[in-house]
């Protein structure tokens, strides 16, 4: 932001605790030009065609509603905005959902993780195109003792499944890499979706 003082950035979450954190942050580095806002979880509390860009990285997959939170930030953004969102996905092999169950026992109200195709169709009903997108990784780690019902879901899932996700258990922790879809979209008229 000190880069780009001409450029407002709001960050929005609906853990306040985070917010304020951020808000100190910003103010100790001397950043004038982020703000950060609370929100509900449901509905963005900004006017329509308010942003140029919304950006969002590993949590739409918490969002109950994704249709209607879609429908939310098209609603904010200006025609031309854009959407960019990075966030994990299941592995092309696996149809049953491993992924989701296992990322379930974090118990941080994981509901789903969407695939490229489904993005695709989320976005367009909501006037947004795809219009640029890459694959990478992120390998995350959960405490075993956190980790209630593991061997359940474990024990439920294929194991070329399982295998393609490259878990790795030691005595404390569970590790899994998992895909991570980054899409960039564009708000285009309704009419010519």
């Amino acid at each position: 932001m000190k880069n780009n003082p001409g450029c407002d950035v709001i960050g929005l979450d609906i853990v306040n605790t985070a917010l304020e954190a951020n808000r100190t942050r910003a103010d100790s580095e001397g950043i004038r030009n982020l703000s950060f806002v609370s929100y509900d979880g449901i509905d963005f509390p900004f006017e329509e065609k308010s942003f140029d860009l919304v950006v969002t990285r590993y949590a739409l997959h918490h969002f109950p509603d994704i249709e209607h939170s879609i429908e939310e930030v098209s609603r904010v953004l200006k025609n031309g905005g854009r959407l960019f969102i990075s966030d994990p996905c299941p592995n092309e092999c696996d149809t049953e959902r491993f992924v989701d169950d296992y990322m379930r026992l974090k118990k941080d109200d994981h509901i789903k993780f969407y695939t490229k195709d489904e993005w695709k169709d989320i976005c367009r009903r909501q006037g947004l195109i795809i219009t640029d997108s890459f694959d990478s990784s992120i390998r995350f780690p959960k405490k075993k003792d956190t980790a209630y019902g593991y061997e359940e879901v474990i024990g439920k899932h294929d194991k070329t499944v399982i295998e393609s996700y490259n878990l790795v258990e030691t005595d404390t922790e569970l590790y899994l890499t998992e895909q991570v879809n980054n899409i960039m979209f564009e708000k285009k008229s309704l009419s010519v979706v």
